[in-house]
């Protein structure tokens, strides 16, 4: 009442010492462990610290809580949120997912809009890699909702993008076609020729973001890798840009190809323009590898290179992709993140990148796109590949790759 929480810690742990079932101090005390973790403070982008112990502390008491009043929503809701907040950031032990997802199954009967409640069953089905049924499951709970709500859930919309099963993929036009709606591709201007074997440095961004970031990336390449191959493409340069582009072609140290697209974006919706950036990137990565026959390295535009990646070609023969993997298994649209990706200039490097490309212009093409989608059809395309065609991964450690430095918390 006075809000000593550690009075009223004590006092909860109390009341539990002399009954462990007791309702409200189970309630209470999980509450207080929540607000002390960290987990109530973690927010997409931010850095966070979170203290896995007390929440999966705070986890139990709320367990104990519904089970003694299974009408208790406020408990209900906590464990619910609790468990998907620990997938999220990388501490969810397969344990407390499967019970966590139990609790979802029966708050979605009692709340069937839940949106927090759905994407736990999701992360469970995903974690037992039954990413068809993951997709079937949300296509249903999806019908619930109308687009604004979709838009107002962020996770909810993460899932929507979520495709695995077959009769999506073959519907799929081929690139070739997806490549014909896009405005098309203008060359500024090609790198200079080198062996076909050397990869290429692709990133692809809008005007401001080149001029934010695109200049430290090029110094850190030109410091870490001079020589190497750069392709860039600008969407709707500015003259600055494309006069920036032309003294880095005269500049020497690095081998620059510069292109260019000019999308009619009238009435799309902000983060419609953002996921354009973020996953049309790989389409005109695809248009480069086709133009260099060359290994694509995509990179985001705010990184900085520490080693030279020109030496991970050794690490990628008898491979046609490499992706970052983040191995704790935070869920479809985060295990592959996309902030370096490898493609070699393989039937199998082309194959992924034309199946991407199609995946990817189907949410583009419609009213329903939201962030992630470029880290979503990466995982997607990748499981369908696995299931029916062949393709040679090289896995990379997302929390253990010393050749950038990437934005964002890890």
């Amino acid at each position: 009442a006075v809000g000593d929480g550690a009075a009223a810690e004590a006092g909860a742990r109390a009341a539990l010492g002399r009954d462990a079932h007791h309702h409200r101090a189970n309630r209470l005390l999980a509450r207080l462990l929540l607000e002390r973790s960290g987990a109530m403070g973690v927010q997409a982008g931010k850095p966070f610290a979170v203290d896995q112990p007390l929440v999966e502390e705070a986890i139990g008491a709320l367990r104990r809580a519904v089970a003694v009043r299974p009408d208790d929503d406020e408990a209900d809701w906590l464990h619910v949120a609790a468990v998907a907040t620990l997938v999220q950031v990388g501490m969810a032990s397969d344990g407390v997912l499967r019970e966590g997802a139990r609790a979802a199954w029966a708050r979605l009967h009692r709340h069937p809009k839940d949106a927090v409640a759905a994407s736990v069953i999701g992360f469970h089905v995903y974690r037992r890699d039954r990413l068809v049924l993951a997709s079937w499951l949300n296509q249903r709970f999806r019908r619930r909702f109308t687009a604004a709500e979709v838009a107002r859930e962020h996770e909810l919309g993460i899932w929507t993008m979520l495709r695995a099963d077959d009769a999506f993929f073959r519907a799929l036009p081929p690139v070739e076609t997806v490549l014909e709606g896009m405005a098309p591709l203008e060359i500024r201007f090609d790198p200079e020729p080198e062996p076909r074997t050397e990869p290429v440095v692709f990133f692809c961004c809008d005007d401001v973001y080149f001029r934010r970031f695109a200049p430290a990336l090029l110094e850190s390449l030109a410091e870490r890798m001079p020589g190497a191959t750069v392709a860039v493409h600008v969407v709707t340069p500015s003259p600055e840009t494309e006069q920036a582009m032309a003294r880095w072609r005269d500049d020497g140290r690095l081998r620059v190809g510069f292109s260019a697209d000019r999308p009619d974006m009238a009435g799309w919706t902000d983060i419609k323009r953002v996921t354009y950036y973020a996953s049309a990137r790989f389409i005109r990565a695809l248009q480069w590898l086709r133009r260099l026959d060359r290994p694509m390295m995509v990179i985001d535009t705010d990184a900085r290179i520490a080693r030279d990646l020109r030496s991970l070609k050794t690490e990628m023969a008898g491979h046609d992709v490499g992706f970052l993997f983040d191995g704790r298994r935070r869920g479809p649209s985060r295990e592959i993140t996309v902030c370096f990706n490898v493609y070699n200039n393989t039937p199998g490097g082309d194959r992924f990148l034309s199946l991407l490309g199609a995946y990817t212009a189907h949410f583009l093409a419609g009213a329903e796109v939201y962030w992630m989608l470029d880290q979503m059809a990466h995982y997607a395309v990748l499981d369908w590949l696995k299931r029916h065609e062949p393709v040679r991964v090289h896995r990379f450690d997302f929390l253990n790759f010393p050749y950038c430095d990437f934005v964002g918390a890890k």
